[in-house]
This record gives C-alpha cells, structure tokens and sequence, in this order.
C-alpha cells in the first residue's frame, strides 16, 4: 500500500505498525527511483531509518542497492547483516 495523507492513521498502537508504516513507499519515492540511472547507494543504512530501506521498493533491474554503515558495534553488525 503506497503512503498518502488519506491512509495516514490517527495513532500507531506499537511497534511493528511503525515499521509497517516507515516501509510503504510514497508515489513520489517510486518515481523517482524509476528515473535513477545507475545503481542505489544508502549511506547510513544501519541506522535508525537505514534498516527499514530493504523492505523499500527497489529501482528496476540491473541496478543493484548498496547499503553502506560504519559499524562501532559488532553485535548490530551482525544484526545488519543477517536476512
């Protein structure tokens, strides 16, 4: 479901709604990752927002998305990294 000011809720009773909700592409987002030319790079991508973008809409093949982190912490390293 696309994100749009006539589907925002009124509350967000818990956690996984918030992922849920932080995961659904705008119209405007998809259009412009169809208008890329290349491949997507997301810096930051262990961050706060940076672990909801593999669940985000992806450019059309052949491009390829590179998450990129710097990582203080081995554990959320290894959280990054797994599936």
């Amino acid at each position: 479901m696309l994100l749009t000011r006539d589907n925002l809720p009124d509350t967000i009773p818990d956690i996984a709604a918030l992922d849920e909700l932080l995961c659904r592409p705008s119209q405007a987002l998809i259009d412009d990752l169809q208008k890329i030319d290349g491949d997507v790079m997301i810096l930051g991508v262990a961050g706060k927002m940076g672990r909801r973008w593999p669940a985000s809409p992806r450019p059309p093949a052949p491009r390829r998305v590179v998450g990129v982190a710097r990582f203080s912490d081995c554990e959320r390293e290894s959280v990054a990294a797994s599936p």
